[in-house]
């Protein structure tokens, strides 16, 4: 599953694994990850995240929450979010790291379904990042 160039470097690639094939109405996901001193990381998918219609006025949120420790590097890089028609999402993106670390953020999302002309037709898409860098940083364990 890990591409054959990820191996020549000592950055490790991480894939969570979801049960099913997307996200439904009142799904929430909770992701925290921390990367120890020296370390190296790329947090990626394994395809777009697909959410589903909300029709009951349910929310489906994703949220991240990283820990970046002194001379570290993060890369997150996720496909993209992809919100089917009546779609209700939010997502966030919190990482706290030394001020020697380094990371690489994308947030991306697409218009939809696009081929069922679901363009731009979800109820709502909120996303949040946040990149706090501390001078001296403790890494909760």
């Amino acid at each position: 599953m890990i591409p054959s160039f990820a191996s020549t470097s000592e950055c490790k690639w991480i894939y969570p694994i979801f049960y099913g094939g997307g996200l439904v109405e009142g799904d929430c996901t909770d992701v925290t990850l921390k990367i120890g001193d020296e370390c190296a990381a790329l947090l990626t998918t394994q395809g777009s995240t697909k959410v589903y219609s909300c029709k009951d006025a349910g929310v489906t949120k994703q949220a991240t929450k990283c820990f970046v420790g002194p001379g570290a590097f993060l890369a997150l890089l996720p496909d993209p979010i992809v919100p089917f028609k009546q779609a209700d999402y939010f997502q966030s993106q919190s990482i706290d790291m030394a001020s020697s670390s380094n990371i690489v953020v994308l947030d991306w999302v697409t218009a939809g379904r696009i081929a069922r002309k679901e363009v731009w037709d979800f109820t709502r898409f909120g996303s949040k990042s946040c990149a706090l860098s501390l001078q001296h940083m403790f890494i909760p364990s």
